[in-house]
């Protein structure tokens, strides 16, 4: 059992030491209020394909606004690897290239369903890449490190309270971070997600600052020298200990 959950995020996981969410919900908060659980679906049971860690550290982007929300991303530092052949957590790479209109992507996250209440088990859902002028036909400008996702004319799926800090993925690559959006499902108004190709450098910078000869202790676990992404398919929980 899972206990005192006052904040829940499905994150992504970059390399086997540091987590990949967005900057909000870590504004003014230290490393040591946090565990990540991987490797379970459920907020509120554990198994054998279980893992927890303590964060060691959190490092938001210097440039991150929480009047616009931009450079919403955050990288979180544990204090152990998660095994590279763990059962319940694949390896993919993040994505570097423009994604085309209409393009679909799977997103998940365990963030309010059209009951408003939080589901126990993660939960996923397919939207669209919308463009850049359709989404500003919504919203105004938007910068290119930010990318919109969802069903323009109809609504109905999108990302949630809750949901934010979660992946989307295309094509097999990790896109986006859920950052925000206008209502949940609303027609016109789509998902807004962090651009994770606008981020790749920033990224790179960042795990170079890591210090990895903590952790490097061989056997079957991923080396600092990675730039992949593991999206933990049911499985990377962060939550407030408090």
């Amino acid at each position: 059992m899972i206990k005192n959950i006052s904040l829940i995020l499905c994150t992504v996981v970059l390399s086997g030491l540091i987590t990949d969410i967005e900057a909000n919900p870590i504004t003014d908060r230290r490393a040591g209020e946090f565990r990540v659980v991987v490797g379970s679906a459920n907020l509120y049971k554990k198994d054998a394909n279980t893992l927890e860690y303590n964060v060691q550290e959190l490092a938001k982007h210097n440039g991150f606004s929480t009047e616009n929300l931009y450079n919403d991303i955050a990288l979180i530092f544990i204090n152990g690897y998660i095994p590279w052949n763990w059962p319940t957590a694949k390896a993919i790479n993040l994505n570097a290239m423009a994604v085309a209109e209409n393009t679909p992507c799977t997103i998940s996250g365990w963030g309010k369903t059209e009951t408003s209440q939080i589901p126990s088990t993660l939960l996923g859902a397919t939207v669209p890449i919308v463009s850049y002028p359709l989404c500003e036909s919504s919203y105004g400008k938007i910068p290119e490190t930010m990318i919109c996702a969802g069903y323009m004319a109809t609504g109905g799926i999108d990302a949630c309270q809750g949901d934010s800090g979660g992946p989307m993925v295309c094509n097999g690559k990790q896109v986006g971070v859920v950052s925000w959006g206008v209502g949940c499902g609303l027609r016109n108004n789509p998902g807004v997600y962090t651009n994770v190709s606008s981020f790749i450098d920033w990224i790179t910078m960042v795990n170079s600052t890591f210090d990895y000869s903590l952790y490097r202790n061989g056997g079957n676990y991923l080396c600092s020298s990675y730039i992949r992404l593991l999206i933990v398919l049911s499985s990377l929980l962060l939550y407030y200990l408090f």
